[in-house]
């Protein structure tokens, strides 16, 4: 893992935690507007960006490197939080440490299943398929993505044609599994799920308010995995920026 800080280093805290196949540069770009104002802490988690040739183990493992950082950097107050897709699902690791204070948590995507072996089976199937054709055929990931998403499948492709096996397997089952940690009342009234009302996620929302039932939830219709945030990207930091001023 490697960490980066943007914008005004003296200021408040937001943590920003990339998806998978993204950086920390990539996600970080969301909140220029805000530079000035905040340090933007944005972590290329392993096996991505800057960290691509360390290998990607666990959750639990990228939330103690993070944890580390903060408590080393005296950051124990963050004003946000924003863990999207795999970061979302990091981000729910580092809740579970109460020495920082997470002021306002939003998890846009988040991928909370107790144990999906179906899920994690497809996944594993699909995403290793397309992964050895992108090893054998090199740069044909890169420009397919960046077809389809622009800039950020630029750096997506990048990502995934120099990603390990073993990463790639180790993040699916991140994703896959989760434990429904307790957390207290007072940190729940804090998280704020996101969801666009395509995406396979959202099905997990009445899990989640089962679980935990203080927390927000919001479907964004129309949408699919994450694509709100990107396409809405004034309206999405407007919404941040509301909810941190609520959160204290």
């Amino acid at each position: 893992m490697v960490i980066h800080e943007y914008g005004n280093i003296e200021a408040e805290k937001i943590l920003v935690l990339h998806p998978m196949l993204l950086t920390g540069a990539f996600a970080a770009k969301l909140f220029a507007p805000l530079s000035d104002r905040y340090c933007i802490i944005a972590p290329d988690l392993s096996a991505h960006g800057q960290a691509s040739s360390s290998e990607f183990v666990s959750a639990e493992n990228e939330a103690a490197q993070i944890l580390c950082y903060l408590k080393e950097k005296g950051y124990t107050d963050i004003a946000l939080t924003l863990g999207i897709s795999l970061g979302a699902r990091i981000v729910l690791e580092l809740l579970k440490d109460d020495d920082i204070h997470w002021k306002c948590i939003v998890l846009d995507g988040a991928p909370v299943y107790k144990n999906a072996r179906f899920l994690r089976f497809v996944y594993t199937a699909v995403f290793l398929s397309k992964w050895k054709k992108a090893r054998k055929y090199k740069g044909f990931a890169q420009k397919k993505m960046t077809a389809l998403f622009g800039e950020a499948g630029e750096v997506m492709g990048s990502t995934f044609e120099s990603m390990g096996e073993k990463s790639l397997r180790n993040i699916i089952a991140a994703c896959s599994r989760f434990d429904f940690y307790p957390y207290p009342k007072d940190v729940q009234q804090r998280m704020y799920f996101e969801f666009g009302s395509k995406e396979i996620d959202a099905r997990q929302a009445k899990t989640i308010l089962r679980r935990y039932p203080f927390v927000h939830i919001a479907l964004h219709k129309g949408y699919g995995h994450c694509q709100y945030m990107a396409a809405e990207k004034k309206a999405y930091l407007a919404i941040l920026e509301e909810r941190m001023k609520q959160k204290v």
